[in-house]
Parts: structure tokens; C-alpha cells; sequence
């Protein structure tokens, strides 16, 4: 599976202390995203099938998509205008406990964007004759051309829109601050989705200061 996704977001945020004594003090907060979709794409193939494949690309990739006069997503332009908007939500909580310890939790990019410019999918090819030059740079965008468009290997039909979801993922932290010295940090992040940008398996980081 090839799955990709990049987007420019405008947050607003707000957090405060919900609770504190002498020992313990909770702090929780809110984020609201707005955001702006500039390239995703999706390729599902399974058992040799394609189950799925979907792209949508702002003009300032310059991918040859095919004919854009038959989708009724086409838009044209050479800047980076985005061809999606939607909106994204983050929520956390981290409590710190006797000057010492600090756990924090928290669950993001909950939302999704809605896809309507240069939307095309496709389906499973029958492929009689192709010629491409491959990957042949370190250019990503530029090498979609190889599968995308009316010299690649898949047949890409215009879509009017496509809903996707964001990489909604839960993180966990754990801090330890033995004194002004040494501080120790451990960082966990787990995938909630399969969506494009999110991380396949449970991803981790470790630190300390000394």
C-alpha cells in the first residue's frame, strides 16, 4: 500500500489548570484546526487487485493526471492552491505529580479534509502496452507521472470529491525529574487509523539530560 499526505494547518489552541494541590496539579487543553489539503494519495492493492486508489494534487506539483476536461474536480492554476479544506481537533491532559513526575496524554488530529480539486481514482487496469523511464530522481511528486496520467499504468477516472480522514493518533509521555540535574523522558505514539500520514506501527522516544 502507497499512502501520502500533506496539508497546511491554522491551529487555535487553548489550555488551563483544572486542578492543584500540594502534591499534584492537572493541567488539560483543546485544540481546533483549520486546514488546507495540498496533495494525498492512496493505493490499495491486495492479492494482486487493486481495492483502491485515489488521488487529488494541488497545481504546483505539476502531475500529469490525464484529461482534466472530463472531471468535475479539474482545477487549474500553477500555485500552491489547495484542493481540499477541513477541520482537525486535538485534546490532552498531562498532570504533574510532587515536582518530580509528569504524565500527559493526549489524542490527535481527529477530522478529516474533503478532497474537490484534481480528484481522480481508479480500478484495476488491463495493460497492453506501456513505456515509462521508471523512478529515475529523488523527486517524489515529479515520478508520480510513472502510474499517474495518460502514459501510466493505471487508468485514473475524474472524481468530484473524496472524503479523508486525518492520522488520528493517541500519545503517551512520561517524565522523571530526579533534581535540577537529571531529567528522563519516554514519548509513545500509537496509530488510531489507517489513513494517510499516520504511522503504520507504535512509534517511540527516549530521552535524558543530564
Amino acid at each position: 500500500r502507497l499512502i501520502a499526505m500533506a496539508f497546511t494547518e491554522l491551529n487555535f489552541g487553548y489550555g488551563r489548570n483544572v486542578y492543584q494541590n500540594d502534591d499534584i496539579s492537572i493541567n488539560a487543553g483543546v485544540g481546533v484546526k483549520y486546514l488546507q489539503g495540498l496533495f494525498v494519495v492512496d493505493l490499495n492493492l491486495e492479492g494482486g487487485q487493486v481495492q483502491d486508489a485515489f488521488i487529488s494534487a494541488t497545481p504546483a506539483l505539476d502531475i500529469d493526471l490525464g484529461d482534466g476536461e472530463n472531471n468535475p474536480s479539474f482545477q487549474e492554476g500553477s500555485g500552491y492552491s489547495p484542493v481540499g479544506t477541513g477541520f482537525g481537533f486535538d485534546f490532552g491532559v498531562n498532570a504533574e505529580i510532587s515536582d518530580q513526575f509528569r504524565v500527559s496524554a493526549s489524542i490527535t488530529d481527529i477530522g478529516s479534509i474533503n478532497f474537490d480539486g484534481n480528484v481522480y481514482s481508479s480500478a484495476d487496469t488491463i495493460v497492453f502496452d506501456i513505456e515509462t523511464q521508471g523512478i529515475d530522481s529523488y523527486n517524489v511528486f515529479g515520478n508520480y507521472d510513472a502510474f499517474a496520467g495518460n502514459d501510466g499504468v493505471f487508468d485514473w477516472k475524474g472524481q468530484r470529491e473524496r472524503k479523508v480522514n486525518l492520522p488520528t493518533q493517541f500519545r503517551v509521555g512520561f517524565g522523571y525529574f530526579h533534581d535540577e540535574k537529571l531529567r528522563v523522558g519516554l514519548d509513545l505514539a500509537f496509530p488510531l487509523n489507517e489513513e494517510p500520514g499516520n504511522i503504520e506501527n507504535m512509534a517511540f522516544a527516549f530521552g535524558a539530560e543530564y
